[in-house]
């Protein structure tokens, strides 16, 4: 099993995952999960999100998914341990999730016992099930239940920021996404450029910006200039030069599966 989209192996817990819900008991321990995790994480799904939603990230690959909202682990970097987030077109940035895949599978079993909770109050027995599947599924998984703070609100989200742990030698810079750049800090323009958006948004402007940063060895920065701007333009004609931008900037920083993953949803974006 590998993700069909940025091609990565997924974490062991949900390979675990993945065989747990395909064995006999499997179909009673789903009902702990409020989304559906099997089509995502055993590559049964043909259709990339990303492709529908021109703000979707190009970081974030899913392993589960409720309606619109998908839920995935945030890869910045094949060789960086990913946090877990929530996306929906409707929310506009990611969400944070979990520290990681375990315990964003955690967060989730307890959601989903708050949401039924709320949707099925007068139903005692099938409360009792959804919790005897979740205390189940965690123990099969050797996870912990999370505490009451880190509880997700109804909708499946949270308002906590997806900020990763940035390793040393390393920077982060926020987006207006909710999900960033994170690259060794040598591939950022130094402290005191001037990257932030005109007061009046200019579309060229921002792409030269990009292009700017990009030839002058800053692909981090570009990216950030570029995944601002993409985001501003998603549901207009200039998603495809921003997203062109952001494809340069990946292939400069040597992550060929995120530009390859991007190219993939191009056309669709037109």
């Amino acid at each position: 099993m590998r993700d069909p989209f940025l091609e990565l192996e997924p974490p062991e817990v949900l390979r675990s995952l993945v065989a747990l819900l395909r064995s006999p008991s499997g179909r009673r321990l789903r009902v702990a999960l409020p989304c559906d995790p099997l089509g995502w994480l055993a590559g049964e799904a043909d259709i990339d999100p990303a492709t529908e939603q021109p703000g979707f990230p190009m970081e974030l690959v899913p392993f589960a998914v409720s309606g619109d909202v998908s839920f995935g682990l945030l890869v910045h970097d094949a060789a960086l341990a990913p946090v877990a987030a929530s996306w929906s077109p409707w929310d506009e940035e990611a969400c944070w999730l979990g520290r990681d895949a375990g315990h964003a599978l955690a967060n989730l079993v307890l959601a989903g016992r708050g949401e039924a909770a709320l949707h099925a109050a007068a139903d005692r027995d099938l409360l009792d099930e959804i919790a005897a599947a979740g205390e189940a599924l965690l123990a099969a998984l050797g996870l912990e239940e999370p505490h009451e703070d880190e509880f997700l609100d109804d909708g499946l989200r949270s308002t906590r920021a997806c900020t990763p742990p940035v390793p040393p030698g390393w920077r982060f810079e926020e987006c207006n996404d909710g999900v960033g750049v994170l690259a060794p800090a040598a591939a950022f323009a130094p402290e005191g450029a001037d990257l932030d958006p005109a007061e009046v948004f200019d579309l060229s402007a921002e792409l030269a910006l990009a292009d700017a940063l990009l030839a002058d060895g800053w692909p981090a920065s570009a990216l950030a200039v570029a995944r601002n701007t993409l985001h501003f333009v998603r549901h207009e004609a200039g998603r495809q030069d921003a997203a062109g931008r952001m494809v340069s900037a990946y292939e400069a920083l040597g992550r060929e599966a995120h530009a390859r993953r991007l190219r993939r949803c191009l056309p669709a974006w037109g």
